[in-house]
């Protein structure tokens, strides 16, 4: 039985979280107030951010602003913290003496756990607990001389500030960041979503030359969805690219494996098959002049070539065999300088990934705290609860959108699935001391 459902799970996995009629979101996912150790308000900050024409923000001030009593943090609370301009996401900047790491989330989230794994100093527990209400951790500046991720990375986080501050900003050594932190984890085998951060203490009038301003850099996420959870699954599937700031060009990449244009996977998908010829596409939106693209395949140079910049948005097309575990990502250089990232397309990585959760591999264990019936099933399921404790539940489709999410206090479960189309689907169910998913046939 065991092997029979890794089987039907894998031949899922692969199939691309990319959907045709997104949009490009832009925005800063690290930055400061006043509220921490910043020296602007949430209103100068937002007008700042509306003024770049930000699509989306999250304000990430350090975890000392939280209050035991409602649970969560200060900043959250000042009415200021609105806008009818850009989505706004929910986060803070997990602090601690060893390291830093920021959270997101596209709803408040409640920090009482979390917190505890601060003063536990145990950045696996708290990538756990915010994983657990639907939220991302991610690790910042990991080779800041100041403030160096003193932690390992042997837990399950999802991203990485690869960029703290613009590229030239000394002090976060970007450029180790990238070759000597984030690549070596992908060669591992991680699949680790990079993004960047302005990590902003003090707007525009500020030395921008030693204090980032918001926006270096910005950091730009493909949604199907106008909405916080939109934003927040475009970060889970990893598509995701960065450019040095909001004004600057910034890349699309997406991978054909049928040689027939379709071009159904992008950055941050993976795909099983590594001994097929893959047609690669890059695309260029915006405008730059002396412009050049490198491939980089698992952490080397592949191909490089300049953009003919004769037509808006110019588009480039190559082709490889991965031949092995590979990863492949483009960054755009001006005059020989880099000023844009994307996120890597995956080939034969493992296939537990951050667009669908841990499942079924050890389904004995699975089958002991929590099981669902029946399966197949047509108008609802039935989920026994065996741990003794309140259980979160989300119902997540092949290509890795939580479609949805709630919580149940009860040993036995009723959940409706009329509303959803036919196929299938994967269940997952957790606590702080249980984490499984199961596949469910919808008919």
């Amino acid at each position: 039985m065991k092997n029979i459902f890794t089987f039907l799970f894998i031949s899922f996995i692969s199939t691309s979280a990319f959907s045709q009629g997104g949009t490009w979101y832009n925005g800063d996912l690290h930055s400061h107030s006043t509220y921490s150790d910043g020296t602007s308000s949430v209103h100068d900050i937002i007008s700042n951010a509306e003024s770049k024409g930000f699509t989306f923000y999250v304000l990430t001030d350090h975890d000392n602003t939280y209050t035991s009593s409602p649970g969560s943090l200060l900043h959250w609370a000042d009415t200021a913290y609105h806008s009818s301009k850009m989505i706004l996401l929910y986060g803070d900047e997990w602090t601690t003496n060893n390291g830093h790491a920021c959270i997101w989330n596209s709803s408040p989230y409640i920090y009482d756990s979390i917190f505890i794994s601060n003063t536990l100093n145990d950045p696996a527990l708290a990538a756990k607990l915010v994983k657990s209400q639907g939220g991302i951790f991610s690790i910042n500046h990991p080779l800041n001389q100041a403030l160096l991720w003193q932690y390992n990375y042997d837990f399950d986080f999802h991203s990485m500030e690869i960029l703290n501050g613009p590229i030239s900003y000394l002090l976060s050594n970007n450029d180790n960041v990238i070759t000597d932190t984030w690549e070596p984890l992908l060669l591992s085998g991680k699949t680790i979503t990079a993004v960047g951060g302005s990590d902003m203490h003090h707007l525009d009038d500020w030395f921008p030359s030693i204090y980032p301003n918001l926006g270096s850099p910005t950091t730009w996420v493909y949604s199907t969805q106008s909405t916080p959870a939109g934003i927040i699954n475009g970060l889970k599937n990893g598509h995701v690219c960065i450019s040095n700031s909001p004004t600057e060009p910034h890349l699309e990449f997406f991978a054909d494996t049928s040689q027939n244009d379709s071009y159904d996977f992008m950055m941050g998908d993976q795909i099983l098959d590594t001994n097929s010829v893959i047609k690669f596409k890059v695309n260029l939106l915006g405008v730059g002049s002396n412009l050049t693209f490198n491939v980089i395949k698992n952490g080397s140079l592949l191909y490089a070539q300049p953009f003919s910049i004769s037509s808006l948005n110019p588009t480039v097309v190559f082709s490889d065999i991965p031949g092995q575990r590979s990863y492949y990502r483009i960054e755009l250089l001006a005059n020989n300088n880099p000023i844009s990232w994307t996120n890597p397309i995956y080939f034969g990585y493992n296939m537990e990934t951050h667009i669908i959760p841990t499942v079924l591999s050890d389904y004995s264990t699975v089958i002991n705290q929590a099981d669902i019936f029946p399966n197949p099933a047509s108008d609802f399921i039935f989920i026994r609860n065996r741990t003794n404790e309140p259980i979160g539940i989300n119902i997540i489709n092949v290509y890795g959108e939580v479609v949805s999410a709630f919580q149940s206090n009860d040993d036995l479960t009723k959940v409706e699935l009329r509303n959803l189309n036919k196929g299938i689907y994967f269940i997952k169910i957790f606590n702080f001391r249980f984490d499984g998913t199961f596949k469910v046939i919808k008919q």
